[in-house]
């Protein structure tokens, strides 16, 4: 879900009809870390 939205966590939560702290809360819970390649606007190099 995160890849369909660029890692937008904000957005993936709205899609799947829960708050973004929902979201964070089940991210750290299945230690999913949204790839920040996705975030800075796309400035983070690998």
């Amino acid at each position: 879900m995160l890849e369909a939205h660029k890692g937008q966590v904000a957005s993936a939560a709205k899609d799947l009809g829960v708050s973004r702290a929902t979201m964070y809360r089940l991210l750290n819970k299945h230690n999913i870390i949204p790839d920040v390649r996705y975030c800075n606007g796309g400035y983070a190099t690998e």
